[in-house]
This record gives structure tokens, sequence and C-alpha cells, in this order.
């Protein structure tokens, strides 16, 4: 698995544990193992099968690096699995959107169940969710460029 593939996953998860209003020093170290994996100039599997120490790394402590040798082995993050059960995967691509962080994402998703930003354009089109000019119930307001 590419160096980008596995910070693509530590940042989805660190998304995730945003939305569900984890501890922010956590969301840190994910995003900060994530930007250490993707800025390292040899494959995270390289290091691994030469088996140098990854906690040596900046930001990657034991429990991160354990995470890095499961990600290589199995290609996937069964944390992030786990927590995928919890939320629907398309709800952390709301939160690229400008305006829509983790707890408006979540608002949307508990308040209105939307979970995606096709689910959200719909709703947008027919005036069922406010404009930005004009703040919801649930406090959420929306970006004007899905309405056009």
């Amino acid at each position: 698995m590419e160096n980008v593939e596995i910070a693509r996953l530590f940042n989805e998860y660190a998304d995730l544990l945003e939305i569900r209003d984890e501890n922010p020093f956590r969301v840190r170290s994910y995003r900060k193992a994530a930007q250490t994996v993707a800025g390292l100039s040899r494959p995270v599997a390289q290091l691994i099968a030469a088996g140098e120490d990854l906690t040596a790394l900046p930001g990657i402590g034991s429990s991160m690096a354990a995470h890095l040798n499961e990600i290589v082995e199995t290609g996937s993050l069964a944390a992030l699995g786990q927590m995928g059960q919890e939320f629907p995967e398309t709800l952390t691509e709301l939160m690229r959107l400008e305006t829509l962080g983790p707890k408006k994402a979540r608002k949307l998703y508990e308040e209105l169940g939307i979970a995606s930003v096709s689910e959200l354009a719909r709703p947008l089109r027919t005036s069922a969710v406010p404009s930005p000019s004009q703040p919801s119930t649930c406090g959420v307001f929306c970006s004007p460029m899905l309405t056009s």
C-alpha cells in the first residue's frame, strides 16, 4: 500500500473522530501521523520490511506504529471499519465543503438524515434546507455553490 493511501486512511479516521467529537489531541495525532507518512521518502511497507523502528518517526508512537503495521499487512484499518458502521462512509465528504465542519456534518446526519453531498443537494434545490442567508433550525448553513 502506498504512503498516500495510508495517509488517506488516517485522515478519514481523524474525520470520523471529529464527527464523534472525540478528544482533539487524538484527532490531531492521526492528522500528524498522516502528514508524516505522506511526507516519507520511502514506503512504510519498505520501512517495516527492513525492521526499522517506526516510533522514531515524528508523531508515530507505539499505537500508531501498530496501526501502520496493520494497514501494511491487511490493507485496511479495523478501527476505521468499526467506526464506519456508526456513520455512513459518505458523511466525511460533507466536511470537504467549505462551510461544513464535523459538528455541522453530524447535525445534518442526525437531524435531517443527510449523509452525502448529493443528498444535501436535493433539499437545497427544493428549499427544504435553508440557504446561507436563512439559518436553519439545526444551525446549519449550506454552501451556495450546491444550489447552482
